[in-house]
């Protein structure tokens, strides 16, 4: 992958981690001094818009370096592991994308309350998975660099 590419992959993984931590703060654990309102937060709505906003820059993101970081592995089974971490970091994510992006859009969509939860609980476990798997695989990817040296 080009330095650029990784920059672009980091900052927007970075951006939709923390409006999406910052959304989930305001709707579960905040509260609001208005007893009439409908948010969790007076904060909730500007962080749900940010999260909305900076979605399709991962999504841009990741068709970014399809073709020429995250295919050829697949095809080719390249597997690296370094050190204590054995698990492939790359096939996680590539196997999280979907249910992630699908299960956001669909909270877009769905007004009916029985699928918002499901979409809610598909979108909460993968986006959790998704940031696990993407901070190991960042370790990696620095231990690789250092075996090089």
């Amino acid at each position: 992958m080009k330095k650029s590419e990784t920059r672009y992959q980091n900052i927007s993984n970075f951006l939709v981690v923390s409006t999406g931590l910052l959304l989930a703060w305001n709707k579960y654990f905040a509260t609001s001094t208005d007893p009439y309102s409908s948010a969790s937060s007076p904060w909730q709505i500007r962080s749900y818009n940010a999260h909305i906003l900076t979605a399709p820059i991962l999504v841009f993101a990741i068709a970014l370096i399809w073709n020429r970081h995250i295919w050829p592995r697949w095809k080719n089974g390249t597997v690296r592991e370094f050190g204590w971490l054995k698990i492939n970091t790359g096939r996680l994510l590539m196997f999280l994308i979907v249910p992630m992006i699908w299960s956001g859009y669909g909270l877009q969509i769905t007004a009916d309350e029985f699928w918002r939860k499901i979409l809610i609980t598909i979108h909460l476990v993968t986006s959790g998975a998704w940031t696990l798997g993407f901070v190991l695989h960042l370790i990696k990817a620095r231990a690789k660099k250092r075996s090089r040296k």
